[in-house]
């Protein structure tokens, strides 16, 4: 896309600037040829969100439940007797008991890792699942699809 409408709001969002029209957001990107080209983006996640819509998909790491919602991960937090739903992704070597319902196949310099949102996994020995960094220049396949 070569331009945005003009009255698109610019959000400062830490290393990147988002363009927001509407409910759709964008990001300003120049490809090699130097031209200036926009990206529609996921929103931007809330800090936090007061409730789970029902049939939200889940991953267990480390024996918390992540709520995905609005392609963002939430963990539930209770303080002062109010419940929310924060922000947050699982730490690198959580325990994964089952790969999340829409995990990727991604393959990296022989290994194979699963890639749910942001977060990758790896199979160990006893078949269980650990978080582990982002590999580098991986190629991502869906699950269950033919390669």
């Amino acid at each position: 896309m070569n331009s945005i409408p003009s009255d698109a709001v610019k959000h400062d969002e830490g290393d990147t600037d988002l363009y927001q029209y509407a409910s759709v957001y964008f990001s300003k990107v120049t490809t090699d040829e130097g031209k200036t080209t926009y990206r529609v983006e996921p929103a931007p996640p809330a800090e936090s969100i007061d409730s789970i819509p029902d049939g939200t998909t889940t991953l267990i790491a480390g024996g918390e439940t992540y709520y995905y919602v609005n392609k963002n991960l939430y963990i539930k937090e209770v303080q002062d007797g109010k419940t929310s739903y924060v922000n947050s992704e699982p730490p690198v070597h959580a325990a994964v008991d089952e790969l999340p319902e829409g995990a990727t196949v991604v393959q990296e310099d022989g290994d194979t890792y699963f890639q749910f949102d942001m977060v990758f996994l790896k199979q160990n020995d006893n078949g269980k699942y650990e978080v582990v960094e982002s590999p580098d220049d991986s190629e991502t396949t869906t699950l269950g699809a033919e390669s």
